[in-house]
């Protein structure tokens, strides 16, 4: 069972309709201090690699060199918003 179907099935169940749960949702995000900050900006690029004979992009290679310190500012960023 998918996860949208339980959640479907647990708001049914509560008895708490889609547009009670959003506003809900909506007052807590004001009451805890507003909307997220948006997310920082990800790059991509044009790598690709043949496997088996089919092109495979991988756009987020970049992010797998831990030692790169475009790859740790970004990392950083990501952090210091999820903490926020």
């Amino acid at each position: 069972m998918s996860f949208a179907r339980i959640g479907r099935r647990f708001i049914r169940a509560a008895g708490v309709g889609a547009a009670a749960l959003a506003a809900a949702l909506a007052a807590a995000t004001v009451a805890l201090g507003g909307a997220p900050a948006p997310a920082p900006h990800t790059p991509t690029d044009d790598t690709v690699d043949q496997l088996y004979g089919y092109r495979i992009a991988d756009p987020y290679r970049w992010l797998e060199n831990g030692n790169d310190p475009a790859v740790q500012a970004w990392s950083r960023a990501q952090a210091s918003r999820a903490r926020a």
